[in-house]
């Protein structure tokens, strides 16, 4: 649940406010007293704040690369599902996008339920949270099976995500930017994730319908072929199909399996794009 009077506070505010409520819970629930000391001490607590701010200020180029037309080339198309590539390097980014038939609220615990996880992505074999950095950011180490020519991958990522000002869902994850040592799972190589995200968009008169985009750019690293990063990337497109799938046999009743990072998006003031835009030219006229 939210800390109480968290609705009322401005941003700033209340990524304070969530930093020390934050300091008590993880994902794995109560912290240790001296986890709760050492979370609470001010270095700590500037350090995940500005994880929580580096984070934040790349919403706007994930929601503009979800949604805009300039430079995509569809891939391939089937119903409602739509697969483009930009042409990027090192690697092209690719967005997949779909309707699915049910609520964005309901997309979005499936899309985050670490259960129906291994039903949705064929290649995913388990996600290790590190850390709850705290207001909706995570550390996470992610698990992949290997594909043809490919050992088995692992990628440490940092996610963000939010429920926007027009009733969207947004998620925003890469690899960390900031110094971060972590041990490589034994039999696996780390690779990298340039960009992933996941933008839940309502559909206009009707309320069970949802758009779902996902972005996708990883560098599987090592010695592999362009041809395989490149198809790597593009078959995230199946995580949609079996969503929907998925959605169709299960129904609209589901259960996070973290219902307080995940259900405290709706208690708290949606997030405004437009002013993270203006923190952001505020940044570049200092620089």
């Amino acid at each position: 649940m939210a800390p109480p009077g968290a609705s009322s506070l401005s941003e700033d505010d209340l990524i304070d406010l969530l930093l020390r409520h934050d300091s008590t819970q993880s994902v794995h629930g109560q912290r240790s007293p001296a986890d709760v000391v050492r979370l609470r001490d001010p270095g700590v607590q500037a350090m995940r704040r500005q994880i929580i701010e580096d984070a934040r200020l790349g919403l706007p180029q994930l929601v503009r690369l979800a949604t805009d037309t300039q430079g995509w080339q569809v891939v391939h198309r089937k119903g409602s599902l739509v697969v483009s590539e930009k042409q990027c390097e090192p690697l092209s980014l690719f967005r997949s996008e779909m309707v699915i038939g049910a609520p964005p609220l309901v997309v979005l615990d499936y899309f985050w339920d670490h259960e129906r996880k291994f039903n949705i992505d064929v290649l995913f074999r388990g996600r290790e949270n590190i850390e709850f950095v705290g207001y909706h950011t995570a550390l996470e180490h992610q698990f992949y099976l290997s594909a043809p020519f490919v050992s088995p991958r692992e990628m440490l990522m940092l996610a963000h995500w939010c429920r926007l000002t027009d009733g969207s869902y947004v998620m925003n994850g890469r690899s960390p930017t900031f110094p971060f040592e972590w041990p490589v799972r034994k039999g696996y190589l780390r690779g990298r994730i340039l960009t992933a995200g996941a933008l839940i968009q309502p559909m206009p008169g009707n309320p069970n319908a949802t758009k779902l985009i996902l972005l996708a750019q990883s560098d599987l690293c090592g010695e592999v072929p362009k041809f395989i990063a490149r198809k790597a990337n593009y078959l995230q497109y199946m995580q949609l199909t079996a969503l929907e799938k998925e959605v169709r046999r299960m129904g609209q009743q589901t259960t996070p399996t973290m219902p307080h990072l995940l259900r405290t998006a709706d208690e708290l003031p949606p997030t405004d794009i437009a002013k993270i835009e203006a923190k952001i030219a505020r940044n570049a006229m200092h620089t």
